[in-house]
């Protein structure tokens, strides 16, 4: 059985999904899940047990075309043709679009023996194939306070996943990603950091730098933690605003805004305690590879719907009759929603949670003068995502089977060398395949990689490292002329075999100082 998924934008969207990929899976065995998505999410999906092909294309470039040099609008129109044609060949017995326009323009052209998410005609436009996605579309743009189901069940839903199945949110932590969060929390104790993502994708979902600074210092001066500062680098202004007013709070905040990719940022968050942040797709990263969260929900965000999946996250949200709001710019009451969000009360969420991981028992006391609701994700009945807040007493049910801080499955090899060896043999797939400017972006984080686990090999000689230099140096020559042959042959022939150097060990090399280390008669073909 073929099942096709599409979803192209949105981090925190598209992690969503997971959990319904791997219902599938058990729902029907043997299937192949191909899942499509723009070449600036194919991160999300790699190493993912339960996703047997993963389509990347470039689907945020062609709509940037679209609208700004419309001119080429032709050549946008051959090329998701083609790749619609070649879908077609595969033969889906089912398709699952959980995007609206676009996705139901791209499932009207692939077909399948039976389409689910929302399909396009040029007599109907979009239009609904499933009751599911028509009451999804109807709540979200009716009432969404209405809604008490997250994303994550809806989309179960939808691909006519069985009531009751448990499914989880998953994004697998690999060795290669631990690696690189090991180096970048160097000399950092093992327990008590805690990681803050400061930014969003919208402003208007962002809490404010001074807020975000207070809670900061206090984790640093009342409970000793360690903080991460994780982000974009499109958010280093906003992380040297808070860095500002931090003051000696600020030696213990390591910043790693702009330092992570997708893999990486997983393997951090997998080291901390908890992560701070608003409705972000960080969160969600958080959320899969099993770290709890503490998410601020105000403006557009509303936490039954793009809540933190799995149990045991603390969300606050404004529980005000206007939210989630629809158009934040025009709010008429000076967002309050944010201005209720005070530094103080998601400190004291922190502190209750702190109590409860230790003690079992998690206690809150609402401030009467303030709409901010603490909610907790747990479980129900039906195996779908509820939030639950404290009774009358103080006490929250949802906890007492929640697993705080629980990590989830992860699927790790065990041999760094051996998922460089998989990255390299992909660039040269993608090269040969045609895809060619995804490779080029990729080329300079494979050899970035190679080279740091080289020189962090301690038997390597030094005498080797001159020709590590060179190889950068040849390899920066060959992208800026754009030169695949050249790129092609590099991996090939020269990082291949290193790679297999560190995978056999470096008894061959470490006897002979005096011969280069780029040399094919040292390698093992095998």
């Amino acid at each position: 059985m073929n099942i096709l998924v599409i979803r192209t934008h949105r981090f925190g969207d598209i992690l969503q999904l997971t959990p319904m990929i791997g219902g599938l899976k058990r729902r029907y065995p043997g299937c192949r899940i191909h899942v499509l998505t723009d070449e600036a999410f194919t991160g999300l999906f790699v190493g993912n047990p339960d996703v047997d092909v993963l389509i990347a294309v470039p689907e945020i470039a062609w709509r940037l075309t679209l609208r700004n040099r419309p001119e080429q609008a032709n050549r946008v129109h051959n090329e998701v043709s083609e790749l619609a044609a070649a879908l077609r060949a595969i033969g889906f017995d089912l398709v699952i679009n959980r995007q609206y326009e676009w996705g139901g323009v791209l499932t009207s052209l692939v077909g399948g023996t039976r389409t689910v998410g929302g399909s396009w005609s040029q007599d109907k436009g979009f239009f609904f194939t499933d009751k599911s996605t028509a009451a999804l579309y109807d709540v979200t743009r009716r009432n969404r306070r209405e809604n008490r189901r997250n994303l994550a069940d809806w989309a179960c839903r939808i691909a006519g996943l069985p009531e009751g199945m448990p499914v989880e949110m998953f994004f697998p932590v690999t060795a290669m990603a631990r690696w690189k969060a090991d180096r970048l929390l160097a000399n950092l104790p093992p327990q008590d950091i805690v990681a803050v993502q400061l930014g969003a994708a919208r402003s208007f979902r962002q809490w404010e730098p001074e807020r975000f600074a207070e809670v900061i210092a206090g984790l640093v001066r009342d409970k000793g933690k360690t903080v991460l500062l994780i982000g974009s680098s499109d958010e280093w202004d906003l992380t040297q605003n808070v860095f500002a007013r931090l003051g000696q709070a600020g030696d213990k905040v390591r910043n790693l805004v702009g330092k992570t990719n997708i893999p990486a940022l997983a393997g951090v968050l997998a080291r901390c305690e908890f992560l701070l942040t608003g409705d972000t797709g960080p969160m969600h990263l958080a959320a899969a590879v099993g770290t709890p969260t503490v998410s601020l929900f105000f403006g557009t965000a509303y936490p039954w719907e793009t809540g933190p999946y799995g149990p045991g996250h603390i969300i606050l949200f404004p529980d005000i009759p206007c939210a989630p709001c629809i158009d934040p710019a025009a709010c008429p009451h000076g967002h309050r929603c944010k201005r209720d969000l005070t530094p103080s009360l998601v400190l004291r969420a922190i502190e209750a949670r702190e109590v409860y991981v230790s003690s079992g028992t998690f206690t809150w006391s609402a401030d009467p003068a303030s709409a901010v609701t603490l909610l907790v994700t747990n479980r129900g009945r039906t195996a779908e995502q509820i939030l639950q807040s404290p009774g009358r007493d103080g006490t929250c049910d949802a906890l007492r089977s929640a697993q705080i801080g629980q990590r989830q499955r992860d699927t790790v090899s065990t041999n760094l060398a051996a998922e460089l060896f998989a990255s390299a043999d992909n660039i040269v797939r993608g090269f040969l395949s045609g895809s060619i400017d995804r490779e080029f972006a990729r080329f300079p984080e494979l050899l970035q990689d190679v080279v740091a686990l080289i020189a962090a090999t301690r038997e390597v000689n030094e005498t080797h490292l001159p020709d590590l230099t060179v190889l950068c140096r040849e390899a920066a020559l060959a992208q800026e002329r754009r030169d695949i042959v050249s790129l092609t042959d590099m991996v090939e022939h020269v990082i291949k075999p290193l790679i297999r150097w560190v995978n056999h060990g470096v008894a061959t090399c470490a006897n002979r100082p005096d011969d280069p280390l780029i040399s094919e008669r040292y390698y093992p073909d095998e």
